[in-house]
C-alpha cells in the first residue's frame, strides 16, 4: 500500500547527538564572524544510530536553518532556554556532496563567548562539538537505529565530548556514549 512506502508507522523520539568540529573556515569581514561548512550532523553514532543522507533529503535540510545554537544542552530538556545561552545561529543549510548537512553559523559578535569558540575552530577544532537536538524517526534493526528523517530541528548546541564526527567540519569519529532519549 501507498501508506507502507511513506512508513507513517516509524516511532518518533526527540533526540541529542553529539559531533565535533574540524577544519573549515572562520570569516571575520562582515557585520558578524561566520563559521562556514560545519557539518551539522555526521553519518554515523556511537549511540548505534546511523544519520544516512535521505535523512536530510530535499527539503529537509531546511529544518535546521535559522536555528538556534546555544552554549552546552539545557539543564532542563523541553524547558524554554536562556538567552545568555544562544551564542550563534544556523544559516544557509545545505546539502554537501555526498548529502550529508552542512551550514554556516553566524555568531553574535557581542556574545562573551563567541571568540572563544571561533578560536577553537580555528586553532583546536577538536576542542568541542556540535549536538543537534531534534525530532526523528527511525526504523530499529539487530540492535541499531537507522534515523530516516530528521523531521524536526530544535537546536544545534555546543558541547564536548561529540559522538558522530571529530570535529566542526568531519564526518569519522571516535566514538562516546552521550545520547541522550528526551521524548518518547
Amino acid at each position: 500500500s501507498l501508506l507502507g512506502i511513506f512508513r507513517c508507522d516509524m516511532p518518533t523520539k526527540r533526540l541529542e547527538e553529539r559531533f565535533s568540529f574540524t577544519g573549515g573556515t572562520v570569516d571575520r569581514t562582515g557585520k558578524y564572524p561566520i563559521l562556514r561548512g560545519v557539518l551539522l550532523c555526521g553519518s554515523v553514532s556511537a549511540n548505534g544510530r546511523d544519520y544516512p543522507a535521505r535523512a536530510f533529503s530535499g527539503d529537509r535540510i531546511k529544518r535546521y536553518e535559522g536555528k538556534s545554537v546555544f552554549l552546552n544542552h539545557s539543564a532542563s530538556p523541553g524547558k524554554s532556554r536562556d538567552l545568555r545561552d544562544k551564542v550563534a545561529w544556523i544559516e544557509n543549510a545545505r546539502h554537501r556532496e555526498d548529502g550529508m548537512p552542512i551550514g554556516d553559523l553566524g555568531f553574535n559578535p557581542k556574545h562573551p563567548d563567541a571568540d572563544s569558540v571561533l578560536w577553537a575552530a580555528e586553532h583546536k577544532p577538536d576542542f568541542c562539538g556540535l549536538s543537534h537536538v531534534a525530532d526523528c524517526k527511525f526504523t530499529s534493526k539487530d540492535g541499531r537505529d537507522t534515523v530516516e528523517e530528521v523531521a524536526e530541528v530544535l537546536s544545534v548546541d555546543l558541547v564536548v565530548d561529540p559522538a558522530t564526527t571529530k570535529g566542526f567540519f568531519e564526518s569519522e569519529s571516535k566514538m562516546s556514549k552521550t545520547f541522550a532519549t528526551l521524548t518518547e
